[in-house]
Formats: structure tokens, sequence, C-alpha cells
């Protein structure tokens, strides 16, 4: 027997809260029950970042009524009419300068750490006249649940359509306006529910609510409770509404947060509520609201998707100038919450130039610096956010934070890494990161890719660019610091030409572990389709490899040819690399075998060719490498090989002469994996190592 939609009708209204430029306390007023919703107190500490605030009273519960329909029929409806452009968030925010630190930004660039094995790949929703699309996705046992402007669907992990309906469909029980946007969701494994959020906006009638649904198990198919309450906000100077929505959770709360704009301008802070939820899954909503003022620099707080069942902290993430970010957590004290702010110091950083350029010239706005996407783990918090680079080319910035069992003890978080993914070419752009994190450590991050054409002096195409296409980058938790792979596409764009309506792209993409499989991810991301407009993809990534227990192998008896650019002997060798010719675990994912100590030939002298016999007990992809002066290894090639003897020539540019930082090369042995788990305990021996003069 089919399920029917439960739909709760909340009538929940927040009255004035003052606020003015001067003030430092604000009060929350809520005349849904005639109680206060909460009072606090804010005492900004720009140095620290620390919030100091006490609370008066919650909202008292109010239970969700039950609607039940007949009429309401899952409807896949991909096409929308109307088009209709989300307002702009107040993009082009101008980031103050923070202070100076000696944290360095390290671009650097690891082989690929993604493969697309057994990978699930299917579109997801497409243009519904809505731009930009949003998309978010929400992973859970058996389905992935996707949200965009304006409508949301779930698809079992085959890619099998299930559901799709507008969210005007989803929430008619609420009565919305017919603006509503900016949807975010997320699967929560504790209490295996789905959560979906979206805003509400009436222009004209000047009011501003959070649309909220709560499916009733894991299964997406089924009952939800639906919630609609007021998020606006007034003071002195104006009426506000909520926009860019932040939307977190861990083991007892659900957080909700976005910037408040005045419906005839100006800026009003920060308006965040943490809901009860217990009561949330099982049809009451109780929250507690909390205003940061603008005095505070607060500005699109972004708070952490979770996996961590038992995670007392919801974690957030904010940019607050070029040097640091704040973190944020709520955690519950008995009955009441508590927020608490500090700050962290990250590498400087400088705004991209705005916007990218695709092929024909057209042009999408890459927004500014906020960050987009936070994902916390454990005693760690993962970010992401567009940049530019030297020459402010939008790029993507990462940040990895041990929080230091912060905020349950003083001890501030650090930074633990921090790197940059920049574009390969002058032409390119990379923008809307998101980023997510498993249990070994291992992180994928998803964004979008644009190129312009290149063109001749004419100004004829000699070279199509890309109008959008999703790629991803990764890192294993067992790479050296700092690092992140070589992007690869995961989905290319279905059109030549991105011919929206708007300059509108994004604004935000999404990445989610699946909690099934640690070593799968699955993103969403926006490509240009035909005729000109929008597609979402959803895709399955997986990270190599997976937690595994690699042999310690014997040194390696080999033979070493001395010539013009080899120094030493088979003896003399372990004198000068103290690891010659022995297997070590330098990765978590494979193993390291050292090397024979050679100079690179000078620029324009030739080839270095190396020649090798390894033997394999499996297949597995071998490695010959160089160290560089960036830090990064310097990858002569890299060749899958089956098990067995193989005898081999690689090929050493001397063009990378002048860039080589050591002069010891490695080869690195990456073992296969079965199933996407453990891998093959590969065992490799090289009985030959040859240098060759150029």
């Amino acid at each position: 027997m089919r399920k029917f939609l439960k739909i709760g009708m909340l009538g929940l209204a927040l009255a004035c809260v003052s606020l003015s430029a001067a003030q430092k306390s604000t009060s929350v007023q809520g005349s849904g029950t005639g109680k206060d919703q909460g009072s606090v107190s804010l005492i900004q500490d720009v140095l620290n970042g620390e919030v100091k605030f006490e609370d008066k009273g919650l909202s008292q519960p109010i239970a969700a009524k039950k609607f039940r329909s007949t009429s309401i029929q899952p409807q896949i409806n991909r096409e929308n009419p109307f088009k209709k452009l989300v307002r702009e968030h107040k993009f082009k925010r101008d980031y103050k300068q923070g202070p100076a630190n000696s944290l360095v930004r390290r671009p650097g660039s690891l082989p690929p750490r993604t493969s697309l094995k057994n990978s699930k790949m299917f579109p997801g929703i497409g243009a519904t006249g809505w731009e930009p699309p949003d998309a978010d996705i929400a992973v859970g046992q058996n389905h992935v649940l996707e949200v965009v402007n304006s409508s949301l669907a779930w698809f079992d992990k085959d890619g099998n359509e299930q559901f799709q309906q507008p969210f005007a469909t989803f929430f008619a029980g609420q009565n919305p306006s017919s603006f509503i946007f900016d949807p975010k969701a997320f699967y929560d494994p504790g209490s295996n529910r789905y959560f979906v959020v979206a805003l509400d906006v009436n222009f004209e009638t000047r009011e501003s609510h959070y649309l909220l649904g709560v499916s009733d198990d894991g299964d997406p198919n089924g009952d939800w409770y639906q919630y609609r309450f007021v998020n606006r906000t007034e003071d002195f100077f104006g009426d506000y509404w909520l926009d860019y929505p932040g939307f977190g959770f861990n083991r007892d709360t659900v957080v909700l947060s976005g910037n408040m704009f005045g419906f005839d301008g100006g800026y009003g802070g920060v308006h965040l509520h943490a809901i009860d939820k217990n009561q949330l899954i099982n049809g009451t909503l109780r929250f507690q609201a909390f205003i940061l003022s603008p005095e505070s620099g607060a500005f699109t707080v972004q708070w952490a998707k979770s996996d961590d069942r038992e995670n007392p902290h919801c974690l957030g993430a904010e940019i607050y100038d070029s040097t640091r970010m704040r973190v944020y957590a709520i955690f519950r004290t008995g009955a009441i919450w508590r927020l608490r702010t500090t700050a962290v110091l990250i590498p400087a950083w400088q705004q991209d130039r705005g916007f990218s350029v695709g092929p024909g010239g057209v042009w999408v706005q890459t927004n500014d610096s906020r960050v987009l996407s936070a994902y916390s783990k454990s005693d760690r918090l993962v970010a992401a956010h567009t940049v530019g680079n030297f020459s402010g080319q939008p790029s993507v910035a990462w940040y990895d934070v041990n929080m230091n069992g912060w905020p349950a003890i003083i001890t501030p978080p650090k930074l633990n890494q921090s790197g940059l993914v920049e574009p390969f070419d002058s032409r390119s752009a990379y923008s809307f990161p998101a980023i997510s994190v498993n249990k070994w450590n291992d992180m994928l991050m998803t964004f979008s890719h644009i190129q312009e054409d290149l063109l001749d002096e004419e100004g004829n195409v000699i070279q199509p660019g890309t109008p959008g296409e999703v790629m991803v980058s990764a890192r294993r938790g067992g790479d050296p610091l700092n690092w992140m792979s070589d992007p690869t596409s995961i989905q290319p764009s279905l059109g030549g030409i991105y011919s929206g309506f708007s300059s509108r792209w994004g604004d935000y993409f999404d990445v989610e572990r699946d909690p099934t499989d640690d070593g799968r991810f699955w993103a969403v991301g926006m490509v240009a389709s035909l005729p000109g407009t929008w597609q979402t993809f959803v895709r399955s990534v997986q990270v190599l490899l997976p937690d595994a227990d690699l042999n310690e192998y014997q040194p390696i008896a080999t033979r070493v040819y001395p010539g013009r650019y080899v120094r030493g002997n088979a003896a003399s060798l372990a004198a000068v690399d103290g690891n010659a010719y022995v297997v070590t675990s330098q990765l978590r994912t494979g193993t390291q075998i050292g090397g024979v100590w050679a100079t690179m030939p000078p620029s324009g002298e030739g080839t270095l060719r190396i020649k090798y016999t390894i033997t394999l007990k499996n297949k597995a992809s071998i490695a010959p490498q160089f160290m560089t002066v960036f830090g990064f290894p310097y990858a002569a090639e890299v060749t899958e090989l089956p098990a067995g003897t193989h005898t081999r020539v690689v090929e050493i540019s001397p063009d990378w002469a002048p860039f080589m930082d050591r002069e010891n090369l490695i080869f690195q042995v990456f073992n296969d994996t079965v199933n996407g788990r453990a891998p093959l305990a590969t065992t490799a021996s090289i009985d030959q190592l040859v240098v060759l003069a150029p």
C-alpha cells in the first residue's frame, strides 16, 4: 500500500527583533506561542572571534498537523515553462585584509586519486526554468535525493527516478508563495531520515519563511513531516528576508541559518535557528533563535554536514577576512543551545575576477569567495571556496581544520592543512567547490570547470572551449599534507554554448560520502545542456585506494650501470640513499621503491632514459618519479601492468631539468582494488635498473 504525505502546518511567526547599529544585545520574540524564543547578548571580540551570549527562553513545542491527500502522486515534471531567476545573493562582497601570517598555501598536485570503475552516473533534474540550479544531494542507504531550484527528486542508486515534483507542489499544503528557492538537503544516518529545506519569500507582502521537510524513515517514498515557519526579522532600519541558507546537523540538533537582507536594501546580519532533531523527526518543531548582528562581521555561515552519530557539536565555517576563517559551534546544555565562535588562521588568499568566460565569449558569474561547502567528522572540519590564483583566475581552495577538542575545551582549533587547485591553462576557471571526507581522511572535492575558446589573431576559433563540466579532485589520508590530485572530469557539458537567460551559474554543487561504502562518494553538478539550458548529473566516485595493510618488502636485488648521468654503483648507492632498493610503505594506498641516484641531463641535451625490469605478483600501476622543486613528484609515466615480469624503458624530458629538486629516482607501485575495497597484496621486485645517457 502506498504511503501518504504527512504535512504539518506550522504558523510560527517571529515578531520584531530590535537591533541598532550601536547595540550589542538583541532579543528574539516568538508570537507563535506567546513565549520568548531566545535572547542573545553579543559581545564580539574580533581578535579571537568569541561570541558570548545568554539564553532567556525557548520556543514551546508545536505539534505538526497531519495532512493526507490521495491526490498527491509522484509527478515527473522536467520542464517549467516559466523562467525564474533567483535573486542575487548580494555577491561580490569585499573581504577585509587580515593580519599577516607565515602560512603558505601549496598548489601541490598529485597524480589522479579517483576511479570511475563501477561508477554510477545518471542525469539528475534537468532545466526547470530557474537559474541557477543550486544543486544539492542527500545520499542514503538505497537512494539519492536531489534538490534544485525549484524541484526535488529521488532516485535509486542505479539512477532510476522514483519521484520528482516542484517544491510548490511538494509543499502545497503549506500555502507557499510562488518564489521558492535555495534548496538544501542531507541524509542523517543517526536518525535514518532525509531532510530538505527551501526558502519561501514574498516580496509583495514582505514575508519570509523556511519550508522544511523530514521523511519518516530511510525510504523517501513515504510519509513526510513538513513545516513552514517565519525567518523574517525587523530592526530600527527596516525588515529583512533570509537568503542563502546554511543547513547542518549533529547527533541531536539541526541548524539553519541565512543572511538577512532588507526588503528595501541593507544588511541585517545572520539569523540562526537551532532545532531539536528528535522532536523534528516525530512531527514537532522546537527551536532557539539567534541573531549575529552586522557589527559581528558574520556573513554566510556554512553549517557542516556530518556522518558522526556521536558528535555533540554542530560545526560551521565562514571566511572572515583574507587570512582568517571563523569556526562556529552549536551545542546543547540541557534544554538550551549554546553558540560559540573562534578564529582560525589560514594562508592569505585573494578574490578571483568574479566571472568565467566560456565558448563564444559567454561569461558566467563565479560569485564571491564565501564558503560554499563544509563537512565535519569527529574532530575535523573541512571546507572549500572559490579564490583567485596569482593572476586572478578563479581557482578552488580547501581547508582541513583540527578542532583540538574545541569547543568542549578551550584549546583553539588550528589549521591542519590547506591547498589550492588551480586551472591547468590560462583560459580555464574553477569555481563552486564542494568537499567531503571519509573515515580514512580521504577527501573528494567537486567543482565546475569553464574554459574560453582559443582564438587566432583574426579572432577565429582554433580550439573550442568548455561550456562547463563537472570535475573532481581528491587526496588520500596518507598523502603528503597540503596536496590534492590533478582534476578529473566526471561529466562534460552537453551543449556547445551556455545560452541561459542570465549570467548565473552554480550557485553551489555538492559531494556526499556514501553511508554504505566509505570508499565511495557521490557528486552532483551542473553542465550546459541542449538547446543551451542547464542539466544536472549525479555520479559516484571512488577515492583510490581504501584502507589496506600493504606488505613490507625485502631489499631488491638490482644491477646498476653507471654512465654519464649516473653516480656510484650498486654497492655504493645504499650509502648515498639509505633507502636504496628497499620497498617502504610510504602511502597507505601504495608502496615506494627507492631508487637510483641519477642527475637529469641539462635542458636541450636529450632525454634521460631509464630501463627497468620488474616482477609483479598481481596487476599494479608503476610510476617512476623524480621529485621537483615544487615539492611534488614529476611522474615520467604511470603504466598499468599485469602480473608477471616486464622490461620497460622510461623517458624523462630534459625540459624538467631546471625544476628538479632531488636527484633520487623513485618507483611507486599502486595496487589495484577488488570490488572497490582492499587492494591486492602485490609483491614487486626490480632485478635490473639501468640509467642510460642521452
